[in-house]
């Protein structure tokens, strides 16, 4: 193959590695935020409860006869004999203790469930009124959440329609060119473009080709080749990985251009001006016609066409699986 055809297909190849890894974080960011909307929250209905003022008044009671029997026991047991004197007077006392903690803790927890019981009863129906409010709020944005959420899923079969044609068109150039598979990635093809284009080297293969070279600074740390990694460490890669930092530098410009473009597309559509899903659906595509994402979109397919014509002009000058070694 040809120098300059050579650039020409490494160029192709990376501009493809470079949308689809926009493209890839585009879907990733829109699914992630799709998911998130038309989630009901859950409110728990508020109910009157009983008065526990009954129980209190039961267990008050039922304390003052039990304490009262004890301490009738015990004087009846203390007139037996001398030797019951001291168990009479035991059970005397329990009694009276018993009748103590009835009357004075009983009798104000019956008042005190009461008095809760009735500002319980006065409040129940602002409560209610909060609940069903709370209600009605949530549905209101539960509705517009789903207009959001259709307008996203819009996007997204537009976004995962070019995805697909992307990573189609990027198989087929690497199947045609015989790029070795250990390099048909974003970060090592940006590297070996950067070779070949620099005039580092005018092959792929063997000691002096650019295969070699990228191996040799991957060993010697020179470089990374892992995404990740690379995301976090821009700055320090902007002169060794030219290309790559300026690939995801222009990602970044595109990237936001498209969010902000859906953005105020969600602004425009989600609005209480469209009533009915005919009037949403036109809007929608009245608003799609002029979106950044269906501009990124048209000129993805152009571009893509133009590597088609270009991939079968290689194919009939060099073969049907062209090798892209200089000749």
């Amino acid at each position: 193959m040809e120098l300059n055809d050579l650039k020409e297909y490494l160029g192709m190849v990376v501009d493809l590695e470079k949308n689809i890894y926009l493209q890839n974080e585009l879907i990733s960011e829109i699914e992630k935020k799709a998911e998130s909307l038309g989630v009901e929250k859950i409110y728990t209905k508020p109910d009157l409860k009983e008065s526990s003022a009954g129980v209190y008044g039961l267990f008050t009671v039922i304390g003052v006869v039990f304490s009262c029997l004890t301490i009738y026991g015990g004087i009846l047991v203390m007139d037996v004999s001398l030797l019951a004197f001291l168990p009479g007077l035991f059970l005397l006392c329990c009694g009276g203790m018993g009748l103590f903690i009835s009357v004075f803790l009983g009798i104000p927890s019956v008042f005190k469930a009461k008095k809760e019981y009735k500002e319980e009863t006065r409040r129940f129906p602002h409560r209610l009124e909060d609940y069903e409010r709370n209600i009605a709020e949530d549905k209101t944005r539960v509705n517009k959440e789903l207009q959001e959420k259709a307008v996203l899923s819009h996007e997204l079969d537009i976004l995962r329609k070019t995805n697909d044609k992307s990573k189609q068109i990027l198989d087929m150039l690497y199947s045609c060119g015989n790029i070795v598979p250990k390099y048909r990635n974003f970060a090592m093809m940006c590297s070996i473009y950067g070779y070949i284009n620099s005039g580092r080297c005018t092959i792929l293969d063997g000691y002096d080709g650019a295969y070699n070279i990228l191996e040799t600074e991957i060993r010697m740390d020179c470089i990374i080749v892992q995404l990740d990694k690379i995301r976090y460490n821009l700055t320090q890669i902007q002169s060794s990985q030219y290309i790559i930092y300026n690939a995801i530098q222009e990602n970044y410009y595109v990237r936001e251009q498209i969010l902000e473009s859906i953005d105020q597309s969600i602004t425009y559509l989600c609005n209480d001006s469209i009533k009915s899903d005919d009037e949403f659906k036109a809007a929608l595509g009245s608003v799609d016609e002029n979106s950044a994402l269906s501009a990124y979109a048209v000129e993805r397919l152009q571009k893509e066409a133009k590597y088609m014509y270009a991939m079968d002009y290689f194919g009939k000058k060099y073969g049907t699986y062209f090798d892209p070694q200089p000749q």
